[in-house]
């Protein structure tokens, strides 16, 4: 299903005003087809998340890379496979900017904090449900959104440099 024209309509309209039939209509596939691909709304939003492809590019980053940089150049790697930065930056602020696509985000990070407790279990050799290792995730969730938020709403900033930047002070223990 082609979902190119959607970002477009949503900026043109607003995420309120785009309707599941505008959406269909732009995708030129039928509403009954829309609803076989997305459960609603607010999942076009989320297509093609970088999340989903952690573990798939988790397991290509170099050995020599900490747990929490080789997760964060995971996120990176995915987020290249999935969309253009522009239109990442897009997506992110739409999540910041409509409180039910935020409310997903954040539902959809318990998610990702487990993903990320499996991915550094296994490159450290522990338990997932291993409390420093879910302390070490959740931290690493938070930075990760931190920094993407901010990103989001500074073009200045650079994101991949800045990522990285971010999880080499989080393995040094988030030294001032």
């Amino acid at each position: 299903m082609a979902t190119c024209q959607v970002p477009s309509l949503r900026q043109r309209q607003g995420y309120y005003e785009t309707t599941v039939n505008q959406i269909a209509e732009a995708a030129e596939v039928l509403p009954s087809t829309f609803f076989r691909y997305f459960p609603t709304k607010q999942d076009v939003v989320f297509q093609g998340d970088a999340e989903a492809q952690l573990s798939e590019t988790f397991r290509n980053v170099p050995a020599d890379l900490g747990p929490v940089q080789a997760v964060f150049q995971g996120l990176l790697r995915a987020m290249a496979f999935t969309a253009d930065q522009d239109g990442v930056r897009q997506q992110v602020l739409l999540c910041l900017s409509v409180p039910e696509l935020r409310a997903v985000l954040f539902d959809n990070g318990t998610q990702l904090m487990n993903e990320i407790a499996e991915l550094i279990a296994t490159r450290v050799g522990r338990r997932p449900d291993d409390f420093d290792i879910r302390v070490l995730s959740a931290a690493a969730q938070d930075v990760w959104y931190s920094v993407l938020f901010d990103w989001a709403e500074n073009p200045s900033v650079d994101l991949e440099p800045a990522m990285m930047r971010a999880a080499d002070q989080l393995e040094k223990g988030l030294p001032l």
